[in-house]
Order: structure tokens, then C-alpha cells, then sequence
């Protein structure tokens, strides 16, 4: 298996901006958000649908916060503020004036998101995460937006995993190696220099407990396939063992209150799994050029009194 060194980004365009390739071709680079849209529905995936937040604000609010604690210098290369307090705007205006923000990788901001993330920031930053430590102390012994790529084989002597027995635990008929070489990529927001631990920032509406865990229980948005993904192919392509995935979290309205959460050991093992398990049906979906839709035959729905 091919080794790769994890480098630091000088922007983070320079991953979103790597060149992919066609969806559906066994050249095309899979990121977390590729194999989460294939998840959701091959089909889609292969016609270049994308599974997305509805949540606009939220988004923009989660990547304001990265910005501000990852990459601060780089704000007046990501963001531009609205000019609609310099005068009357049309609709069409604002519209025309957005589209070419967008058009240019911009965000546009109001002043009071930008307030509104410097206090989710900076309560993140003094939020204490282990023992004493903050995010603060992580940051400042880490390297930050971490991009990786790593060529995968797939083949079970190459990687070494029994992925028959990991299927058989997950209730899946076995799918047997296809051979394929798949080019993968992942950005980590954070990584400590030293120890085992692999970090990802979240912005959320809902930081407690009882709620993300259910996002990780049924992997909303990718999230728990995110943490598998990330740690496996650090892993096999550095030879290091990430075994502790953390999320610093932090509640995107007020008081903006922040939280830890974490995936390890035999929990982390089963979202490895999970990924494993996707990357080997999405193989054989390239293998066979074959992208089942959401249904097939009618899904017969029975409903309570």
C-alpha cells in the first residue's frame, strides 16, 4: 500500500479545488462528501446530485467558525461583507451581486454573523476539551486543514482487513474484491503533532449530547462515515495510529454553548467499518457500472392508528 504524507493547505481551496475527474469513472477522487452522496443513493451520486444541508445559515455559520479558528488570515480571502447598508439595493442587484461573490469563491456576510461567529470562536477556543486543556492548547501543538491523498486498492492482501468478516458482522452478503485502484482525499481540521487524536470542528444547532449522538447513531450527514474515513486512510497511508476521533462542537446560536464529543476504540472500529464496507459496494458500483436508484418495486408503507 502506497504512503503518503499529510500536508498542511495554504487554503482550503486547495483541496475543494483538486481535480476530480468524471463521477463514476474509477479515476474520479472520493472525498467524504462523494461516498456520503453515494450512500445516500448511487444513482444520484452518478448524476451529480449531492445530498445537502437545507440548513444555509448553519453551513455558513460552521464555516465562518473554521475560518476564525483554523485559517484567520485567510477571512478576506473567503468572506466579503454585504454593501446593502451603503445604499438602496433592488432584488435583482442583491441577486447579481451574490451570484458573482460566489462565482469569485466568495461568501457574503452581514456584520452581525460575523459577530455572532467571533463569540461562537471564541467560546470554543476557552472551552476547556480534556484535563485542564483547551482547544486553544490543541491549537497551538497542531497543524491545521491537513489535506491527504492516498491511492487505495482494493484488495483484501493489500489492506490486510478480513472485510468478509466485517461484513458478515453488519448483516451484508460479502462483496469480493474488485482490484480497482480508487484515488481518496481528506482535509482534517485538526491534528495534533504528537499523540493519537484527529479533530473536526462543528458549528450546530444542536451540541448536546442526546442529539448528536443520535446524528452519529444514523450518521446524519455523513458524520459518522467522516470520522471512519478519515482515521482509516490517515492511518494507511502515514502508518501512525489515529485511534481517538474528536468533535469540538459548539452551538451556533445563543449562548452558543460548547461540548466535546468522541469516537474510540470498538466504537471507532465500527465507524472504519462502516466506511470500509461503503468503499467496497461503491467499488463494485464502478466495477459494473451498475447505480441502483432509491427504490426498486413499490415501498409499501403501513401506518399507525
Amino acid at each position: 500500500m502506497r504512503h503518503d504524507t499529510p500536508t498542511p493547505i495554504a487554503h482550503p481551496r486547495e483541496y475543494f479545488d483538486l481535480p476530480s475527474g468524471k463521477r463514476g469513472d474509477a479515476d474520479f477522487v472520493l472525498s467524504r462528501g462523494g461516498l456520503w452522496d453515494f450512500t445516500y443513493c448511487p444513482q444520484c451520486f452518478r448524476l451529480g446530485g449531492r445530498y445537502v444541508d437545507s440548513d444555509a445559515t448553519g453551513l455558513k455559520k460552521g464555516s465562518m467558525l473554521d475560518c476564525l479558528l483554523l485559517t484567520p488570515d485567510l477571512w478576506d480571502e473567503m468572506f466579503v461583507v454585504s454593501p446593502w447598508g451603503d445604499g438602496p439595493f433592488s432584488r435583482g442587484e442583491k441577486a447579481d451581486w451574490k451570484r458573482e461573490q460566489f462565482r469569485n469563491g466568495m461568501t457574503p456576510y452581514k456584520p452581525k454573523e460575523r459577530a455572532e461567529a467571533e463569540q461562537m470562536a471564541e467560546r470554543l477556543r476557552q472551552h476547556v476539551i480534556e484535563a485542564g486543556v483547551t482547544l486553544e492548547d490543541i491549537l497551538a501543538v497542531s497543524e491545521t486543514q491537513v489535506m491527504l491523498t492516498h491511492l487505495y486498492r482494493d484488495d483484501d492482501s493489500d489492506t490486510g482487513i478480513d472485510l468478509e468478516d466485517i461484513f458478515a458482522h453488519h448483516g451484508k452478503p460479502y462483496l469480493v474484491a474488485t482490484g480497482l485502484e480508487i484515488p481518496l482525499k481528506i482535509l482534517v481540521d485538526i491534528a495534533p503533532k504528537n499523540g493519537n487524536a484527529l479533530f473536526d470542528l462543528k458549528g450546530l444547532r444542536w451540541p448536546d449530547p442526546s442529539k448528536f449522538e443520535r446524528a452519529v447513531q444514523w450518521d446524519d450527514f455523513g458524520i459518522s462515515l467522516q470520522a471512519g474515513m478519515y482515521t482509516t486512510v490517515w492511518n494507511w497511508a502515514t502508518c501512525q495510529d489515529r485511534s481517538f476521533w474528536g468533535w469540538p462542537v459548539c452551538g451556533n446560536e445563543k449562548p452558543y454553548l460548547p461540548a466535546n464529543h468522541a469516537l474510540e476504540g470498538r466504537n471507532l472500529a465500527i465507524a472504519q467499518e462502516r466506511f470500509l464496507i461503503a468503499l467496497r459496494e461503491y467499488c463494485h458500483a464502478v466495477h459494473n457500472d451498475k447505480w441502483p436508484g432509491l427504490t426498486t418495486g413499490w415501498n409499501r408503507i403501513e401506518l399507525r392508528r
